[in-house]
């Protein structure tokens, strides 16, 4: 039978700077819990420092399988074998299905080419199996937090939940609906409400982030007044479309608890909306800041800067409007060409020149603080004829004339859960959060930690 040991890298990831201190205490875990598989979740920032780690695994422990998924293998899928063969199978988009097809074929109880949403070597070349999505959420099993119980007190005091799958808005910079699906599917309402009250009265979680990419108002209203109904007393944030809320939900979303919302905007310009296929209008965000402003819930929106057409006007006509919608928080990023979106499948349609081996560049990236607007590497594309270091600055520029204007920039919705549950103001805990990354302030972080659980387990 095969022991499943999926790392608890949330906690270490923002000490990956003490590399030989995580490695130390991944190789004590792996002698105390002697598993089959190891899996590892990856992400762009931190990406090689988890390489590092699967390479001391394979090197001590080579009879354990390990697995991999996560965004890093979503966006770049079998591209990853060219820069590790630590892995014995990628796992890539929903993962249910794939993990326990893997664990069967390890068991020699099928062919692993008989699997799902995988990549493998096949006598050294990759081969990727075809991708499906679950149709009936109410189909899979709940998510098996029993497994961090005794862990979860090293972690932020905030649950990540979804009530649906699937974007059908195709936006052409966006993966989710590569990741997710094009079409919308929603989760039973009870599955929905066993975890989130299960994880309220188990674990002591009162804050929640939906992470939804683009929930539906009929959910969002379902959900809302579910919480309502069981009396729920909890605190969550999440994405929103800006044409699809209304005030009646936004209403109901501040009285089951909601507390922050993200909207993209990512242009005021007419034309690159349209380009981008956002399918809103500078209007529809204007009128969903006002509503959500005036049903008491506070709410980020983020610019793109750099999409083709952007221009030294276009980039005012954003500024001014921004200026003009008041939000609390406003992230601003150069555009991203990223594997597996429409802008990246066909670039020059666009008005994009990507560069030779630009996905090996953008697996090269390292991210820059949380409070800057650009990331470390070398550029990858063009847009509009100038390079992507070009768009860099002009997001730079742009979040430092925000920042003189006193809006608060480069923060997350997240972000402000972790706020809420510290008893903090935002500006406060954010310079608290930079303090112990720059500084590799392992204990500071353990007490904001510590003191968070404290004030959730006291609500």
């Amino acid at each position: 039978e095969c022991v499943v040991h999926y790392l608890n890298t949330p906690r270490l990831l923002w000490e990956l700077n003490s590399h030989a201190k995580v490695e130390a205490d991944l190789m004590h875990k792996v002698r105390q819990v002697h598993p089959d598989v190891i899996g590892f979740k990856l992400y762009i920032n931190g990406f090689y420092d988890s390489l590092k780690l699967a390479e001391a695994v394979k090197t001590q422990f080579p009879g354990i399988k390990l697995l991999a998924g996560g965004p890093q293998i979503t966006y770049f899928e079998e591209k990853i074998f060219l820069v590790t063969r630590e892995f014995d199978v990628l796992t890539t988009g929903e993962g249910e299905r794939a993990i326990t097809g893997i664990l069967e074929a390890l068991e020699g109880k099928r062919e692993l080419s008989t699997v799902p949403n995988i990549i493998y070597l096949e006598h050294g070349v990759p081969r990727k199996t075809g991708r499906i999505y679950s149709e009936q959420l109410g189909e899979l099993p709940d998510p098996a937090w029993d497994v961090y119980d005794k862990q979860f007190r090293d972690l932020w005091p905030i649950m990540v939940f979804t009530i649906s799958r699937g974007c059908s808005v195709k936006c052409a910079f966006c993966t989710h609906p590569y990741i997710w699906g094009d079409r919308f599917r929603s989760r039973p309402m009870d599955a929905i409400m066993r975890e989130v009250a299960g994880a309220k009265a188990q674990y002591g979680f009162r804050h929640f982030r939906l992470a939804d990419s683009t929930p539906v108002p009929g959910m969002l209203e379902r959900f809302s007044q579910a919480i309502i109904d069981k009396s729920l007393d909890i605190r969550w944030s999440g994405y929103a479309y800006a044409r699809m809320i209304n005030p009646s939900v936004l209403r109901l979303m501040k009285t089951a608890g909601c507390i922050f919302l993200w909207y993209g905007l990512e242009s005021a310009n007419e034309a690159i909306l349209t380009s981008m296929n956002k399918k809103i209008v500078a209007g529809n965000m204007m009128e969903a800041a006002r509503m959500t402003r005036e049903a008491g819930i506070t709410y980020l929106t983020s610019l793109i800067v750099g999409f083709p057409g952007e221009t030294e006007e276009s980039i005012e006509e954003t500024f001014a409007f921004v200026k003009q919608m008041r939000p609390d928080s406003v992230q601003v990023t150069a555009l991203g060409l990223v594997p597996q979106t429409p802008l990246a499948r066909d670039p020059e349609k666009y008005g994009i020149t990507a560069e030779a081996n630009w996905e090996l560049s953008l697996m090269n990236m390292r991210f820059a603080g949380m409070d800057e607007a650009s990331t470390k590497g070398k550029g990858y594309y063009t847009s509009g004829g100038k390079p992507w270091e070009y768009w860099q600055e002009k997001a730079t520029e742009l979040v430092r004339r925000f920042d003189g204007g006193n809006l608060l920039t480069q923060t997350t919705d997240d972000l402000h859960l972790m706020a809420d549950v510290a008893g903090m103001e935002i500006r406060e805990f954010r310079q608290r959060v930079q303090g112990c990354m720059q500084s590799g302030d392992q204990a500071g972080m353990e007490r904001l930690i510590r003191q968070s659980w404290k004030n959730a387990t006291a609500a």
